[in-house]
């Protein structure tokens, strides 16, 4: 009997400790679950302000972008002059400004050598724009960036030019068209040259 009491106080005595150690193992569980908790929102926390820092950035960048471009293409480009027909200038200015591009395209015939009373000039120079009206069909302008990719294109048909005349003997008459098309300024801003084409009538 005094062995079985000894085996039985022995077994409480197990079941006590086992029971201490399940209770110090769930408290040090429960704090470190608590810490583990506490840390995890930290960072969530850092996540989130890394994330709104690093998307306040991007937009202001994005912004001034945009603006810088628009400002940029807004701008109007004065290009250098082209020739066709051999003796015909072409005088061109473009800007984009609110995704819509301005375009004023100028014919210039050749000056006459010819010693001519200024009626005379003028009435040349009438007869060489009628000229160029009946011969040529349409002005082909394209816009391409320094790899001489296009950025932007437009036609211009000559019926959409009117005579300019002016007190300039330089440039007694002169064929003027405007217009206006849709653009992209980021496109629009990569142009670094023009060129210029043109159609004849059959």
């Amino acid at each position: 009997m005094d062995g079985w009491a000894r085996v039985k106080q022995a077994m409480a005595e197990g079941l006590k400790l086992w029971a201490g150690l399940k209770q110090a193992a769930t408290a040090t569980w429960l704090r470190f679950w608590d810490g583990l908790k506490q840390e995890w929102l930290r960072i969530l926390a850092g996540l989130f302000m890394a994330v709104v820092i690093v998307a306040s950035c991007y937009w202001t960048w994005s912004t001034w972008h945009s603006w810088r471009i628009a400002d940029l293409a807004s701008v109007t480009t004065t290009w250098p002059n082209s020739r066709i027909l051999n003796d015909v200038l072409v005088e061109i200015k473009t800007k984009c400004s609110d995704s819509i591009l301005s375009y004023d395209v100028v014919i210039v015939p050749p000056k006459s050598n010819a010693a001519l009373t200024l009626p005379e000039k003028i009435e040349t120079a009438k007869i060489m724009t009628d000229s160029l009206r009946e011969r040529l069909k349409t002005i082909h302008v394209q816009l391409v960036d320094k790899d001489a990719f296009p950025t932007a294109a437009y036609d211009v048909a000559i019926d959409e030019f009117v005579r300019i005349y002016s007190s300039n003997e330089e440039r007694l008459t002169s064929l003027e068209a405007w217009g206006t098309l849709a653009c992209s300024p980021a496109s629009y801003v990569r142009a670094e040259a023009l060129i210029v084409s043109w159609t004849e009538r059959p």
